[in-house]
């Protein structure tokens, strides 16, 4: 009678332990659980700005990831006296870092423009034009990527061409950071 009651004690732990493992949500459910659609549009509208598609974030061009963190550009870069905008390579790698799970910056690309760790330039102006964004679909890949399309279109109403963004994350500590990103033509 021991040996059978010690039997279904264990029956009943393994049975919980797998009710406790099905009911976890992957960090793909939890992300579209936890995010509104606009939290997700707002974050997954900065894809757009690289302005280039890729299969893998090593294939944006340097000159792409730089104009990418001008868009998120800070008070502190810019130097009223002199009137040049100090933008610390420590700052663009925190930028990179927050939406990229890996890229290639190569700085020798801004030979001459580079002082003390900064890039020093006269102007990091940089807007989205007459283009707006709009979240269609945000669906899971698998356990740890997520695809989402977001539909570009003009904000004053004028009769142009719309595409479709379609882009891919991986979920790496509850935070979406994207793989690719391939834009079409509707």
């Amino acid at each position: 009678m021991k040996k059978l009651s010690i039997l279904l004690l264990f029956a009943l732990l393994l049975s919980l332990i797998g009710c406790t493992t099905a009911n976890e949500k992957t960090a793909a459910e939890s992300y579209l659980a936890d995010h509104t659609d606009e939290e997700i549009l707002d974050w997954f509208e900065n894809a757009f700005l690289f302005y280039q598609d890729f299969e893998d974030p090593q294939e944006i061009s340097t000159e792409h990831l730089y104009k990418f963190t001008l868009f998120h550009s800070k008070d502190s870069w810019f130097n009223e006296n002199e009137r040049l905008f100090y933008i610390p390579l420590a700052d663009i790698y925190e930028i990179l870092d927050t939406y990229l799970p890996s890229y290639n910056f190569e700085t020798d690309q801004f030979e001459g423009y580079i002082y003390d760790d900064q890039i020093v330039t006269t102007a990091t102006g940089i807007d989205m034009g007459n283009t707006a964004l709009d979240l269609v679909k945000a669906e899971i890949i698998d356990d740890e990527n997520i695809k989402v399309t977001l539909l570009v279109h003009s904000i004053d109403g004028e009769n142009l061409p719309t595409d479709n963004i379609y882009i891919t994350a991986k979920i790496i500590n509850g935070e979406a950071k994207f793989t690719s990103r391939k834009s079409e033509r509707n």
